[in-house]
């Protein structure tokens, strides 16, 4: 089973890039990202959180992370050339639950649910993304836009942010930290504001 990498999806998202550049909503001081690439299986809470189908085989070739563009700033998810969830196809709803962080309280417990639309490539193979915001406008640096996707990561993801793998292609630039759009909603506040499973 082919899996996705990291560098495939950056190839992916600079095709795109040349078609977006000229549209009004591109913000130009954004460049490709992904932050924190890793592995999906030790995030899920079980190896049937996956759309409520039977339990999926090989999730070590599938991976998570948030995609930044110039256009918009998604949670990604990669299967690769495997099988689509059962009963999905290109365009469908597939769901994905999360480990819950051990400081979420019970009854937010529904709050790692996550609805993300399917899609196939030829290169990429299956994958899914979710919208965590269109309005790149609101940053005024990728720095900003980097720190910003972090913080989410660190509301959707167990653990430590830094310990994960990142794959980048923008050019080198001023590490300075730069007053930023702050994100200090919890896990709930996230979700129902995106993409969490209607109650």
């Amino acid at each position: 089973m082919s899996a996705v990498s990291a560098e495939q999806v950056l190839e992916f998202y600079r095709d795109a890039d040349l078609r977006m550049r000229n549209l009004p909503f591109y913000n130009a001081d954004l460049t490709l990202e992904l932050i924190g690439w890793q592995d999906l299986e030790p995030l899920l809470e079980s190896p049937s959180s996956m759309s409520g189908s039977e339990p999926v085989t090989g999730l070590e070739n599938r991976y998570l992370a948030i995609l930044i563009t110039p256009w918009c700033i998604n949670l990604w998810v990669g299967f690769g050339h495997s099988a689509a969830p059962d009963d999905l196809s290109a365009g469908g709803i597939w769901r994905l639950k999360l480990r819950a962080q051990e400081q979420i309280q019970e009854q937010e417990a529904d709050s790692s649910v996550y609805e993300l639309t399917l899609a196939f490539n030829a290169r990429l193979g299956w994958y899914a993304s979710g919208s965590l915001t269109s309005v790149t406008s609101q940053f005024e640096s990728h720095q900003q836009a980097r720190a910003w996707a972090e913080d989410i990561l660190k509301l959707l993801v167990p653990g430590d942010v830094s310990e994960s793998g990142e794959t980048r292609e923008s050019e080198p630039q001023d590490t300075t930290r730069t007053q930023r759009p702050t994100s200090t909603m919890s896990r709930r506040d996230l979700l129902s504001g995106w993409f969490r499973k209607p109650a």
